[in-house]
């Protein structure tokens, strides 16, 4: 509900594009500094107690909302705080749901996709009709029962990974990096991380400059809450199918067409101002990028040991925040020098571009 409404409430407080790019960034930031020691810790420390982190900083976090309403700054640390949360979403408990399955995989991506894509519409709704502040209010509330799910984990479900403090002893911060990238030899995983980079910097465009480009040409934001809706839907429930587009067409040749079709969609949205013919693009934009999480899932899966999957999710992870963070930074500042339907058009070429030189790398 709050991430993509970030960048229209910088802009109704008056901050300057960069300056919501920079706050925007510091989510992706901490993500890609945290991914990595983040999957480790899953693997050595066990998946509760790392998701019961996730858990807390998520209760924090959107406590500190509420008080940068006061304070603007203060979205620094609330950004933070919410970017540790997601990273244990995308990192820990995709590695610890394969544990039971792969095929399983798919159902996590869906449920979590309509979680988005159900909250972006209401978020916009209660935004224009309620205000920002009730918005940050009600984000705090729902992160308390989730608090109460942490909990009942603990209680009911007995470790499946016992601390190992001598193992945790003896691990630095460089050689938890050095071990994370030394998985990059391997081609599946170098492969995923790649189009993580990419995926991930469209994205950042989706929740940043996109909202902004809709905002320009007169949506409320309830009717930017529908253009997204009509992207993360489609997008969401394509993942159900991810299994039987995987048997008919191989998973590389799905990321390679699904990515570059995603980087013609932010060309060709600059040009749009009809709300159909945006709704329209953004369904095929959604349904190029949905296979892209179960996928990628599955490929880190496939190509690691049970043992090392926190740290192979977590790689995976710091590469596409990575993406996420260099694009934000760099196309906020290509829109506040050019304008912001400029910069996600080339946001959409360097995405193109990045496609062509992954192929040629990787062949």
């Amino acid at each position: 509900m709050i991430l993509p409404y970030i960048p229209l409430y910088g802009k109704d407080i008056g901050l300057p594009v960069v300056i919501i790019g920079y706050v925007i960034a510091v989510y992706h930031l901490v993500q890609v500094i945290g991914r990595i020691p983040l999957g480790t810790l899953s693997d050595v420390i066990g998946y509760r107690t790392v998701i019961g982190i996730g858990g807390a900083s998520l209760f924090l976090g959107t406590g500190t909302y509420i008080l940068s309403s006061s304070f603007w700054p203060l979205m620094f640390l609330a950004q933070i705080l919410l970017g540790i949360a997601v990273s244990m979403t995308y990192v820990t408990i995709p590695a610890y749901i394969t544990h039971f399955g792969q095929e399983k995989v798919p159902i996590y991506t869906f449920i979590m996709g309509w979680a988005y894509t159900l909250a972006v519409p209401l978020g916009g709704f209660l935004k224009e009709t309620m205000g920002m502040d009730f918005l940050f209010s009600l984000a705090f509330i729902f992160s308390i029962p989730a608090l109460l799910i942490v909990v009942l984990l603990w209680k009911t479900k007995p470790s499946d990974d016992k601390n190992n403090v001598k193992k945790l002893n003896s691990l630095s911060v460089i050689s938890v990096y050095k071990s994370a990238f030394k998985t990059l030899e391997n081609p599946k995983v170098l492969r995923a991380c790649l189009y993580s980079f990419l995926m991930f910097m469209n994205f950042t465009i989706g929740f940043s400059l996109f909202p902004l480009r809709l905002s320009g040409i007169g949506l409320t934001a309830t009717l930017i809450g529908l253009v997204q809706f009509s992207r993360m839907g489609t997008g969401s429930s394509v993942r159900l199918l991810s299994k039987k587009i995987e048997g008919k067409i191989n998973r590389e040749k799905i990321l390679t067409f699904g990515t570059a079709i995603v980087g013609l969609s932010l060309v060709l949205i600059p040009m749009l101002e009809s709300l159909v013919t945006l709704i329209l693009i953004s369904i095929i934009w959604g349904l190029s990028g949905g296979l892209y999480a179960p996928i990628v899932f599955d490929m880190i899966a496939d190509s690691t040991e049970i043992k090392d999957r926190g740290r192979g999710m977590g790689l995976r992870g710091t590469m596409g925040t990575l993406g996420s963070s260099l694009g934000v930074i760099c196309f906020s500042n290509i829109a506040d020098i050019l304008s912001i339907p400029i910069s996600i058009s080339l946001a959409g070429v360097a995405i193109v571009i990045g496609v062509i030189l992954i192929e040629i790398l990787l062949r």
